[in-house]
């Protein structure tokens, strides 16, 4: 995984945001139950200084879809339907329903054919699609505020499920052949740690699929040219191993950064399926995935690199996500049904 800096800038803003309601109940879920979908703005800050919230399907939405470093913004969202909403553009497409009972599907997909391969300074561009709840208000959105977790140790179970499906992957060549052209699909977790100063987040992922497509030098070699980007990324979909891609005090900028808030020291980890039980799971099948995270960022924090606070109690949740990344030219689609996280205390 690489570090979007658009994505990371995002986070810190969520953990400056308001602090959620503490909550003495024995069972809490995140973000509860979406009352609509809103957009994020690619290219677009609020009045609030807070990335722009607009188009929603509802004007009351309060789950949001984040579009980090599209060449564009989507348009609003148009009803196809009583209960399902949908928007489009050359390079992406999402189609949302809530049924009056509740429960809701999410279907989105990227085309890279339709972006560049780099960013402004010369790096693989990463097209980030995320779906969360509203951590913060812009504009006519209400903020949802989720009940804050407690901290890890006193949780009993911590756990995130979803019925998914990867619904659709094929190379889409761009124009200009791409030399990163892969995708994946996750969950992740956002913690955050204001006990210690500078505060740290710890940005917890877990990767479901990842596809990789060849780059014009990788021809002749099925399993890639050794040392690009296409025998890494078969490797990685291969072993799936779990990495660290923040460790805390890395430099320069955005591992390490200054905001409003102050310095803040940033840890992430991409972890494996294999740790909840899981083996490669198939393309293109329907997957009911339950993850009892409470034993897993455990031992992460406690076992963490150099700097990060491994005192559990410390560290609670800020916001959690779902949704795909794709660099180059590629086709990724996937399908999301009934998103949850989910807490139980002693």
């Amino acid at each position: 995984m690489r570090a979007c800096l658009g994505w990371f800038v995002f986070i810190l803003a969520l953990s400056n945001s308001h602090p959620a309601r503490s909550g003495d109940v024995s069972a809490s879920t995140f973000g509860g139950t979406p009352t609509g979908f809103g957009l994020i703005s690619a290219t677009k800050i609020g009045s609030n200084g807070q990335p722009l919230i607009y188009g929603g399907s509802i004007p009351t939405a309060d789950w949001y879809i984040g579009q980090w470093q599209a060449p564009g913004d989507f348009p609003a969202f148009e009803s196809i339907g009583s209960d399902e909403w949908s928007t489009t553009t050359a390079w992406a497409t999402a189609n949302v329903s809530i049924s009056t009972t509740g429960s809701w599907v999410e279907r989105i997909s990227q085309n890279g054919a339709h972006f560049p391969c780099l960013t402004a300074a010369g790096d693989p561009l990463e097209f980030d699609l995320l779906t969360g709840p509203n951590a913060w208000s812009s504009g006519s959105y209400p903020l949802n505020e989720p009940t804050q977790s407690p901290g890890l140790a006193k949780m009993k179970s911590f756990k995130a499920s979803v019925r998914y499906v990867l619904t659709d992957h094929h190379a889409s060549p761009h124009p200009v052949a791409c030399d990163v052209n892969h995708g994946y699909t996750s969950i992740g977790i956002l913690l955050v740690n204001t006990s210690v100063s500078p505060r740290q987040l710890f940005w917890y992922s877990i990767g479901i699929s990842q596809v990789c497509y060849p780059a014009p030098t990788d021809a002749g070699h099925p399993l890639g040219h050794p040392g690009s980007d296409y025998y890494f990324c078969l490797l990685g979909q291969k072993s799936r191993s779990p990495y660290w891609f923040w460790t805390g005090g890395e430099s320069p900028s955005p591992h390490t950064t200054i905001d409003g808030a102050g310095q803040t020291s940033n840890f992430g980890m991409s972890d494996a399926m294999s740790f909840y039980g899981y083996s490669n799971i198939a393309d293109f099948d329907e997957h009911t995935l339950s993850f009892d995270l409470r034993r897993r960022l455990t031992t992460l924090i406690e076992s963490g690199p150099y700097g990060i606070d491994t005192d559990v109690s410390h560290w609670f949740v800020s916001t959690v996500n779902y949704g795909q990344s794709l660099w180059g030219g590629v086709y990724l689609a996937s399908r999301w049904d009934g998103f949850s996280v989910t807490w139980t205390t002693h």
